[in-house]
């Protein structure tokens, strides 16, 4: 019974978080990016995401993007991670991971070495380009 219980829960949260999320994707707040960063407290890899990648991050963009923080040990904010895995069509489904603009995931730390800044440059210059078109 207490199964049934948790995934009946676990379906409502998916319909809140999926009603949600779909409302959101690709919204700017304030015309900065926004980039969601999915950890796991304790987790050895997301302490060496947030000493060496988030400090990278606020040195190059300060001020041209939102950082949004989402602890996965938190059942609702797993539920929209899980969300964003599936409209984005991820199948390795990882707890440490950040999303630019809800479009581009990158997981662990080495594929955010790889791709997570050059993926926020890129949001940016978007922003800034559709930014002078409206003016």
């Amino acid at each position: 019974m207490d199964y049934l219980l948790f995934f009946g829960v676990m379906f409502a949260l998916s319909m809140i978080a999926r009603i949600c999320v779909g409302s959101e994707m690709g919204n700017h707040t304030n015309g900065v990016i926004i980039v969601d960063y999915f950890y796991e407290p304790g987790c050895a890899e997301c302490d060496k995401i947030e000493a060496d990648i988030l400090p990278q991050l606020e040195e190059r963009y300060r001020g041209q993007y939102t950082l949004q923080r989402h602890d996965v040990g938190v059942e609702s904010n797993a539920v929209v991670l899980f969300e964003l895995e599936a409209q984005l069509k991820i199948t390795n489904e990882t707890m440490n991971c950040i999303f630019v603009e809800k479009k581009h995931c990158f997981d662990g730390y080495v594929n955010m070495t790889n791709g997570l800044l050059s993926a926020v440059m890129e949001a940016v210059g978007n922003r800034r380009k559709n930014i002078s078109e409206v003016r």
